[in-house]
């Protein structure tokens, strides 16, 4: 069931729980974020057949279809939580995606009941940074030589 979440140049852009039939569109624009892909489409479909996951998508809401331009992976267990996974297609890029994204990720954990919300992150990744900066996170380590191709410290933000 999709539910409205921002509008975007007078287009609505809205969000859902996705499923093993958006692997597809998962891995594209995984793809279309990282050439060489983050996440294989056999770790995407772990995520998205795991009940430790909240896996969410947002689409453009167009009247002839409804495309993916973004997602995002809550990862849970007990009572803590890590956002491992934030990707907004780079076309659309740059227009508030990736912080309804973020907020909706955040209001899940809160719906869950999580008392820790983690995340890491490329070093080099600064617009990243500066969107989880927005919502509170701080680094609290620097975990060396995390990121494969090319290889790259990671920040540990709580």
């Amino acid at each position: 069931m999709f539910k409205r979440t921002l509008r975007l140049n007078h287009r609505e852009i809205i969000h859902r729980c996705l499923n093993i039939n958006d692997l597809n569109d998962i891995v594209r624009i995984d793809r279309a974020c990282w050439p060489i892909g983050c996440w294989s489409p056999a770790q995407y479909t772990h995520d998205l057949s795991s009940n430790q996951n909240y896996v969410l998508g947002m689409f453009l809401n167009q009247p002839e279809n409804k495309s993916m331009v973004a997602f995002g992976i809550l990862y849970h267990l007990f009572d803590e939580g890590q956002i491992t996974q934030i990707a907004v297609d780079p076309i659309v890029s740059n227009q508030g995606i990736g912080t309804s994204l973020m907020e909706l990720l955040i209001n899940q954990s809160r719906n869950l009941n999580l008392q820790s919300l983690t995340l890491e992150v490329r070093e080099s990744n600064h617009p990243a940074i500066k969107l989880y900066e927005k919502f509170g996170f701080v680094v609290v380590r620097v975990i060396r030589n995390y990121y494969n191709d090319p290889i790259e410290n990671a920040f540990g933000m709580y």
